[in-house]
C-alpha cells in the first residue's frame, strides 16, 4: 500500500510567479494545488484560465519532484525498519516460554505456608 504524503511544501521562488496573478486567479490556483496533491487531479480549462494553467504547471513541477523523494525516503525507511526487524529477531532471542519448574516453587511455597499455619 503506497503512503499517502500529508503535505506538499510552495517555494518561494515561485512567489512572482503568483504575484502576477489577481486573487480570484490565485485562490483558483490555491485550490488546484491543493486538489492535485490530495489526488493527482489535473484542473480542468473551466477551472483556470491560461495565465493560472501555466502557473499550475510550475508548481505540479516541483509538487511531483518532492512526492518522488517523499516516496523514495518511504521505501528507504521500510527497507531499514525490515533490516532492523530481521537482526532483532536473529538476535538469538528467546523463540518459546520456558516451563516453570513447578514442582521446586510449590514445595517451597508449601513449606512456608506449613511453617507459618501449621498445615
Amino acid at each position: 500500500m503506497e503512503k499517502k504524503a500529508k503535505a506538499f511544501m510552495i517555494f518561494l521562488d515561485n512567489k512572482t510567479f503568483v504575484d502576477r496573478l489577481d486573487n480570484k486567479q490565485t485562490g483558483k490556483l490555491f485550490k488546484a494545488l491543493f486538489q492535485y496533491a490530495d489526488d493527482n487531479s489535473l484542473p480542468t480549462d473551466k477551472q483556470l484560465d491560461s495565465v493560472t494553467e501555466m502557473v499550475f504547471e510550475i508548481f505540479k513541477l516541483n509538487l511531483d519532484k518532492s512526492m518522488e523523494k517523499y516516496k523514495e525516503v518511504c521505501k528507504k525507511r521500510a527497507e531499514a525498519g525490515r533490516k532492523g526487524g530481521l537482526a532483532k529477531a536473529s538476535n538469538g532471542k528467546q523463540m518459546q516460554a520456558k516451563l516453570p519448574n513447578n514442582n521446586s516453587n510449590k514445595n517451597k511455597n508449601n513449606k512456608f505456608v506449613k511453617e507459618i499455619y501449621g498445615k
